[in-house]
């Protein structure tokens, strides 16, 4: 039985000592389809990581390699879902740029490199019981096409250059990645929904999926990269980024990973004469205020460019 932790208040009501103190001692069993035994680290993760999604709805695991990410991942993942049968009830507020109009899909798609989509299946097998977790592979030219399929599973494991090819084929996704709070999708959008429930291109961002966890995270680092744009692109309630090398050189280089987290206000880009924000800079009129595209500016633009 997994057992949730305490809520911890918000961090301005604690000293920062006692809230580091507190967070260190709080651990959180694994669900009973996890057979696997975790380390006492490991179960100081899961129960922040549980923490996380009910307060912010993700976050970033930068663990260095050999200390389990993928274990630790499956192992949320499980512990949500058992949760969830046992009737524990998770409120949380939208993401601003969520659509209502997505079909949700109650599993988690695993976004990772080619060559570690075998790592993942194997990691799943090896830590679950047997035939407790179902696991698709959405990769190579014979995958399923209709998205009603992903709620079959589990998890559904694929590559990045799959969902750059399939964002190819969505001729709205741009309008996705700029949406802002008050932006309501009108007919057109309906009809893109439409048109992706009768022929299933592209399945992957005609759906909202409860979790999307990037696996080598790093290959969202450039932010104008057509696979980063393709991520971004995607919706769902949690998201997670794991990586060992969250930055390199320059503490900017956090931001792909601040905006795909889509933490206010360091996402978005804020208007000058109203309260307008937006997702994405575009390079003509705002669609959510009309002023000028020169009239708006990046929050973590701002902030990173005091940072050596």
């Amino acid at each position: 039985m997994v057992q949730v932790p305490q809520q911890p208040l918000p961090i301005d009501n604690y000293r920062e000592k006692d809230y580091k103190s507190e967070m260190l001692n709080e651990t959180a069993e694994a669900s009973s389809d996890f057979i696997l035994p975790l380390l006492r680290f490991q179960k100081e993760w899961l129960a922040w990581a549980l923490n996380q999604e009910q307060i912010y709805r993700g976050g970033v695991l930068a663990d260095e390699m050999g200390m389990g990410r993928t274990i630790e991942a499956i192992a949320l993942v499980l512990a949500k879902r058992e949760l969830q049968q046992n009737g524990f009830v998770f409120s949380q507020s939208p993401l601003p740029s969520s659509s209502e109009a997505l079909p949700l899909i109650e599993g988690t798609l695993v976004i990772c490199p080619v060559v570690a989509i075998t790592q993942w299946v194997n990691e799943i097998d090896r830590c679950t019981l047997k035939g407790s977790t179902k696991v698709l592979v959405y990769h190579g030219a014979d995958r399923i096409k209709n998205w009603e399929q992903f709620s079959k599973y589990d998890f559904v494991i694929t590559s990045y250059s799959i969902v750059e090819s399939e964002c190819r084929n969505m001729s709205n996704w741009r309008d996705r990645n700029c949406e802002g709070p008050g932006f309501v999708r009108q007919a057109k959008h309906s009809k893109q929904v439409k048109k992706n429930k009768s022929n299933a291109m592209p399945a992957l961002h005609a759906v909202k999926w409860q979790r999307i966890v990037l696996d080598e995270a790093r290959y969202i680092k450039d932010k104008r990269s057509k696979t980063t744009q393709a991520v971004f692109a995607l919706e769902s309630t949690y998201k997670w980024a794991l990586s060992g090398t969250p930055f390199q050189n320059r503490p900017r280089e956090l931001y792909t990973l601040i905006r795909f987290l889509q933490i206010n206000p360091y996402s978005y880009y804020f208007c000058k004469h109203c309260n307008c924000r937006v997702l994405q800079h575009r390079y003509e009129l705002c669609s959510d205020c009309s002023h000028d595209f020169r009239d708006h500016f990046n929050w973590w633009k701002k902030v990173s460019s005091t940072v050596s």
